[in-house]
């Protein structure tokens, strides 16, 4: 007897296989995923995202390539998984290395730089 998982790999249905908790590794990397299909072999690969952050990083850009078929977005594995890496941080031991590991800015989040106003003679 052949267990679910075995089944669905060898059915090649990614979807199906991408919500089994802990079983993403088995995803082929070009298999194509919904939107709810990618966030959850995310979400089962360690990198917990929704499939409303996916629709929103579509939007506005920011997230994963995509395709469209019809009007259904499509994720390709490898290109979600990449995505999802590249978001991760650096390696560290105590949250003072993250100041360390942040490059300095020249002004502080949220406040305008300056403007010099001009002058209109007559």
């Amino acid at each position: 007897m052949t267990d679910t998982w075995s089944t669905i790999v060898a059915n090649g249905t990614p979807a199906e296989a991408a919500i089994c908790p802990g079983r993403s590794s088995a995803i082929h990397p070009d298999s194509l995923l919904t939107r709810d299909a990618t966030a959850a072999a995310l979400t089962a690969a360690g990198y917990p995202v929704r499939s409303k952050t996916l629709s929103t990083k579509a939007s506005r850009g920011g997230g994963p390539k995509f395709r469209k078929f019809g009007t259904r977005p499509l994720y390709r594995w490898a290109d979600a998984l990449e995505w999802a890496t590249g978001r991760l941080g650096p390696t560290v031991s105590s949250t003072s290395e993250l100041q360390q590991t942040q490059p300095p800015t020249a002004q502080r989040k949220g406040t305008m730089p300056e403007r010099r106003r001009l002058r209109i003679e007559d």
